[in-house]
């Protein structure tokens, strides 16, 4: 056996130490370094024509066009719908005023914003009970509470006095445009 030279690196935390010619198993960690390519390895994989080589960027690809092109149409549709509803619908407040919208127009946002600025700025979320409702729901992918199949949401009392132990209240975002009647509690972050 003949004696190495080993190099020892100190830093604050703790000692490396560097022995050149001793094979350490490392596990699967030393296996996969093995097996990586380097440089040489990937100017032959290039030169084969198999992988790599220059990146060319394609200009005005097809599908990006027709994407772009099926986005188009269904945005246009969407806004001709959109524009077409002139469907009024109630919006009942806890406090018993009913204000009245247009249905895929008018959001909790507009509702809070029409009584004042300060309440608009305020508004996290909302919760809709909706009495009549425009659209059919279809749900995508949902989770087994959406399904009806869990176990139901825990219900609030209204602030109108009104039992809503019976009324499921769903969470609205305040941009997002309701859809129908409505009993409508607009809740601030605290």
């Amino acid at each position: 056996m003949s004696a190495q030279a080993v190099k020892v690196s100190q830093t604050g935390a703790f000692a490396v130490f560097d022995l050149p010619s001793v094979n350490v198993n490392q596990g699967k960690s030393a296996k996969r370094q093995q097996t990586r390519s380097n440089k040489e390895a990937g100017d032959k994989m290039a030169a084969s024509g198999l992988i790599g080589g220059p990146f060319t960027v394609t200009e005005k690809a097809a599908y990006v066009q027709h994407r772009i092109d099926l986005f188009d149409s269904l945005w246009t549709a969407q806004e001709a719908a959109k524009a077409s509803s002139n469907v009024e619908i109630k919006i009942t407040l806890p406090n018993g005023d009913v204000k009245v919208g247009k249905a895929f127009n008018t959001s909790p946002f507009d509702i809070a914003k029409g009584m004042s600025q300060g309440l608009a700025d305020s508004i996290v979320v909302a919760k809709v009970h909706y009495t009549r409702k425009l659209e059919e729901e279809s749900c995508i992918a949902c989770d087994e509470d959406e399904e009806g199949h869990g176990e139901a949401a825990p219900q609030e009392e209204s602030k109108n006095g009104t039992d809503s132990s019976k009324v499921k209240y769903e969470l609205w975002d305040v941009n997002r445009p309701l859809v129908g009647d409505c009993d409508l509690i607009l809740l601030k972050y605290d």
